[in-house]
């Protein structure tokens, strides 16, 4: 909880298969706290993306069998310039791992190209409920991001019965 909620920055990356697992992770935590950031390898190399990188940063990087080499390259570079490092893993665990503060291992099930991060997955949504479940401030948040949501919905409804009426008119 600690590092995900009070460093600087959060950095969040994936390699090829597991960017996915990132992804949701960000999706979760940049509702509850700004400086969220999620490393892709598009539009611009990840080295290129981290230069900024400064003390009290935090990298979390999923990373599982084929290593990604980006993965342990960003974890090196996190704790060269005095950043935080959280490796989430399969069981053989990642290069990146060495450099961690913090190694969580969640099992990988099945071959390769058709495994399953169902056990990640969890992992995640265990930890946003975590968090979620110690800060009511961080409820408050949802709560409000929620309200917005309902006012985009309900006037979504409104344009697409708009034009809906409009085309019904036509002759």
């Amino acid at each position: 909880r600690h590092l995900l909620m009070s460093s600087s920055r959060l950095w969040i990356a994936g390699g090829r298969f597991s960017q996915s697992l990132a992804h949701y992770l960000y999706a979760h935590v940049q509702l509850f706290r700004p400086q969220v950031r999620l490393l892709t390898p598009w539009p611009a190399p990840i080295t290129d993306q981290i230069f900024h990188v400064t003390r009290g940063d935090c990298l979390v990087v999923f990373d599982y069998r084929r290593y990604d080499v980006e993965a342990e390259f960003a974890a090196l570079y996190f704790k060269s310039h005095r950043g935080r490092v959280v490796v989430v893993t399969d069981p053989y665990l990642s290069p990146a791992a060495q450099h961690a503060d913090h190694t969580l291992i969640a099992s990988f099930e099945g071959r390769m190209l058709l495994g399953s991060h169902t056990g990640a997955t969890a992992l995640v949504d265990a930890i946003v409920t975590y968090l979620m479940s110690r800060d009511e401030a961080l409820r408050g948040r949802i709560d409000s991001v929620e309200e917005a949501r309902d006012l985009l919905s309900g006037r979504i409804a409104e344009d697409a019965a708009r034009v809906g009426r409009t085309r019904a008119r036509r002759p």
